[in-house]
């Protein structure tokens, strides 16, 4: 785990800080720092899940975030992030797990691994291309490195 030259646990600090924490926003804040930071704890895993078994629209992506950026293989996460790629969650309130899922799809396509998440992506292309979405399907092909 990191540390500082105190010696302090900046890790063990950081988990406790998002467990505790009672504000969005700076919870956001607090997991774009733990997605750039190491895997969930045990303990933070299933503080976390909470986020995506009783979704809470921004900040749920940053849940999503967080496994998607420390390299999550769970297939229960996956199938989580996936249930947002729909074109109904995407013009309403869930557009920021959305384009967190369609990030992380991509990603999955790319280096070959086949989960829930590409599935998905799949067929939310197809839906897009059948409702003529063509801004959203530009702005998959630009995330898309191929």
């Amino acid at each position: 785990m990191p540390q500082n030259t105190n010696g302090i646990d900046l890790a063990g600090s950081l988990e406790h800080q998002i467990i505790s924490c009672v504000d969005k926003f700076r919870l956001c804040e607090l997991l774009e720092v733990q997605a750039f930071t190491d895997a969930p704890s045990a303990r933070l895993d299933t503080y976390l899940r909470r986020y995506l078994k009783r979704p809470v629209p921004f900040l749920t992506a940053h849940v999503l975030k967080v496994y998607r950026y420390t390299g999550s293989g769970n297939a229960e996460i996956h199938e989580a992030a996936a249930t947002y790629l729909d074109m109904r969650l995407y013009n309403a309130e869930w557009y920021d797990e959305t384009i967190a899922s369609i990030g992380w799809a991509i990603e999955h396509l790319e280096d070959g691994t086949s989960s829930p998440l590409t599935v998905a992506y799949e067929a939310f292309l197809e839906e897009a291309t059948r409702a003529g979405d063509q801004d959203l399907l530009d702005f998959c092909r630009s995330l898309s490195k191929s």
